[in-house]
């Protein structure tokens, strides 16, 4: 809903019932009014990439996006609702990593997957690690590629650390070749080993005879 004023040719708002994302403009000062949880919102994604994002490089990209440059307190308490509202995400997506599992199973039958979770004093249920061996991904490797694989980990940029454990093999066209992949808190004897224990099953290894394994871990029992 609209009206035009009595002393002015325009006419304003006063009234919308449809959200808009448009920012707030102070006609009086003229300039822009920004809110720290409006600007957190909008720059979410962009700590989710870099959560070690620098305050001056923040104030930038805001001048850059927005023609407007921010104090670096605002900034600092935008990053901060930012991290916080990531945070917010993260335990939620913890919370449904059994319903992921449930539909890798569902959707790709005969496929592995695996949840590993610690309890805590509070009898809460921790997460500690996970491997995931897709059945169609299994199959083709088995029925095409050769029989050899290469084990290693990088490391997870977020709030939470962790490392991503991969198994990867050569296809006929000797590129790479997803065969299995899992999360852990660490990389360590204990995890690798409780990956590929899955992976010698779901892969029939048997004793490793025709098996090339390549890896630039020292104390893994393979």
């Amino acid at each position: 809903m609209a009206s035009k004023p009595q002393r002015e040719e325009s006419f304003q708002i006063k009234k919308m019932s449809k959200p808009h994302s448009c920012i707030p403009y102070n006609f009086e000062k003229g300039m822009r009014r920004m809110s720290t949880s409006w600007l957190a919102r909008k720059y979410k994604e962009t700590f989710r990439l870099q959560p070690n994002l620098r305050l001056r490089e923040l104030r930038d990209l805001i001048d850059r996006d927005h023609l407007y440059k921010p104090s670096m307190s605002m900034c600092f308490r935008t990053r901060m609702k930012a991290l916080s509202l990531l945070l917010g995400d993260y335990k939620e997506q913890f919370g449904i990593l059994w319903d992921y599992a449930n539909e890798l199973m569902s959707k790709n039958p005969l496929s592995t997957v695996k949840i590993k979770v610690d309890t805590n004093e509070n009898g809460e249920s921790i997460f500690n690690s996970m491997y995931i061996c897709v059945s169609s991904l299994k199959k083709g490797f088995l029925e095409g590629c050769r029989r050899v694989l290469c084990i290693d980990a990088c490391f997870l940029k977020g709030p939470w650390n962790g490392q991503v454990l991969a198994a990867v093999g050569r296809d006929a066209n000797n590129q790479m070749y997803p065969v299995a992949w899992g999360v852990a808190q660490q990389e360590s004897r204990e995890t690798w080993t409780w990956f590929l224990q899955f992976l010698h099953e779901d892969l029939e290894m048997s004793e490793g005879h025709g098996w090339t394994i390549i890896s630039d871990q020292q104390k893994v029992k393979l």
